[in-house]
């Protein structure tokens, strides 16, 4: 405070509550002697132990523009070794309303927080924390704290925009869901929801694929020539299961740290499918929007797929080489090996991958459960392009009209005489067997025959015996 106020001479120590008894502080002499005094005024805080930091609550109001007067307070405590950590809810009383889940550790808060502020009309501070009565960190999701006085409308903003009634297009491009925070449930029965739905977090944190791409950023600048974002762009990507249901192909976007790349993460059944899509993201999106695009990618991208193109008929992305591939692939020669008893094909097939540009009505569920079938592979579709992103697999080889000559002295002579010798040998071979059983019925009825006799002469040899026996 020393160091503030020869800086500004006119510095007022206000008690933390507006509704303190506590007069203000204008002079060095009216200091705070005992911690319960010093509480009025820096609430939160706790008697320090050794070694352990100490944190507060204050309030500062300035007539010097606050960046200037900031730059010099951060100095003071650089060197000292304190800190001042400005907190986005600038309100005495702050209440938590919730959890946002399907969100993941490298979400970025702060556009969620600037972002759901902006749409709501009033602050809304977001933080990374574990879920209150969790048993441990694993058991986290984005936090949501709002000033008391607007934790009603809150609660009605957060239950209009991220519940299951929500419908695509999502507000923030892909779905999340609020729940209220433990405190605020009563009934024994939400509690036991509440607890299922955590645990659903926590395998979404142990499961999610998370992904960083380097060579896009800006997902939010908004495309002139399209008038919309890459965000949405993306969040158009739908995947089509066996079933037809559509589903968001990609769980979440996110600008990294820096904004120098883009987080994209998937749910791993569809690992395969996303992650070419990811890789061909360039290429895709100048079929489907033209190359205005390219504002969203690196130039050193740029130039690296200069010569790629997206076709559906091929694979997806495609250059000359892919080209000459494919085209030495259709070349059948009588040395092809036939795919039934020979040879290793290996085909990607994300054909069920489609691009949306209207809400889907009856499904806004982007992540399906962790025990989601995958797709059938052996049901593969081939709609246009402006409807699919991902295409067939490659064509197998067809073969030709052309007749190779073999050079082996055959005939149509020799060959229907020799088919005639194969005929007869099959009729011998048929005859013989009968033959064998004839003999095979005839050795039967002998041995019957031949036991029969032996169970005579043995009731005929017991039948002496008694006789003897009686004399």
């Amino acid at each position: 405070m020393k160091v503030i106020k020869g800086e500004e001479s006119s510095l007022v120590w206000y008690p933390y509550s507006a509704t303190s008894n506590m007069p203000p502080m204008t002079n060095l002499n009216n200091l705070p002697t005992n911690h319960i005094d010093v509480k009025r005024f820096i609430p939160n805080l706790s008697a320090p132990n050794n070694n352990t930091a100490v944190y507060g609550s204050i309030y500062i109001g300035t007539n010097t523009p606050f960046d200037d007067w900031k730059s010099v307070v951060l100095d003071w405590t650089q060197q000292n070794g304190h800190g001042i950590y400005h907190k986005f809810l600038q309100v005495q009383h702050t209440v938590t309303v919730g959890w946002l889940h399907f969100t993941h550790r490298m979400s970025n808060t702060k556009w969620y927080q600037d972002f759901l502020s902006a749409q709501a009309g009033f602050p809304i501070a977001i933080r990374w924390r574990k879920i209150a009565g969790a048993p441990s960190k694993e058991y986290s999701a984005l936090h949501i704290d709002v000033a008391k006085t607007d934790f009603q409308r809150c609660k009605e903003f957060l239950r209009k925009y991220f519940s299951k009634q929500s419908k695509q297009p999502y507000i923030t491009g892909f779905p999340l869901y609020y729940i209220p925070d433990k405190s605020h449930i009563i009934n024994n029965h939400s509690r036991s929801g509440a607890a299922i739905i955590t645990a659903r977090q926590h395998k979404v944190l142990k499961n999610l694929v998370v992904r960083t791409n380097w060579l896009v950023s800006g997902i939010d600048r908004v495309d002139t020539t399209t008038g919309i974002s890459l965000r949405t762009m993306i969040s158009r990507i739908q995947w089509k299961d066996k079933s037809g249901n559509e589903r968001q192909l990609f769980h979440s976007v996110d600008d990294t740290y820096n904004k120098n790349g883009v987080i994209f993460t998937w749910h791993p059944e569809f690992d395969d499918q996303a992650s070419m899509v990811m890789t061909g993201l360039l290429a895709y999106l100048r079929a489907e929007y033209g190359d205005s695009v390219e504002q969203y990618f690196t130039s050193d991208c740029i130039d690296m797929q200069s010569g790629q193109k997206w076709d559906a008929s091929k694979g997806g992305i495609v250059n000359e080489d892919d080209d000459h591939i494919i085209d030495v692939q259709n070349n059948t020669t009588w040395w092809d090996i036939d795919d039934k008893t020979g040879g290793n094909k290996i085909v990607m097939d994300v054909t069920n991958v489609v691009t949306t540009t209207k809400p889907v009505e009856g499904d806004d569920s982007s992540l399906p459960t962790v025990n989601t079938n995958p797709m059938n592979p052996s049901e593969p579709q081939l709609p246009p392009l402006t409807q699919m992103l991902l295409n067939s697999p490659p064509p197998a080889a067809t073969q030709t009209n052309e007749t190779a000559t073999v050079s082996s002295g055959l005939t149509l002579d020799t060959v229907a005489t020799r088919m005639d010798a194969v005929e007869g040998s099959v009729a011998s071979v048929q005859s013989n067997m009968a033959e064998v059983q004839n003999t095979l019925n005839h050795t039967n009825l002998m041995m019957r025959q031949l036991c029969s006799h032996l169970k005579l002469n043995k009731d005929a040899a017991r039948s002496n015996e008694t006789s003897g026996e009686q004399s």
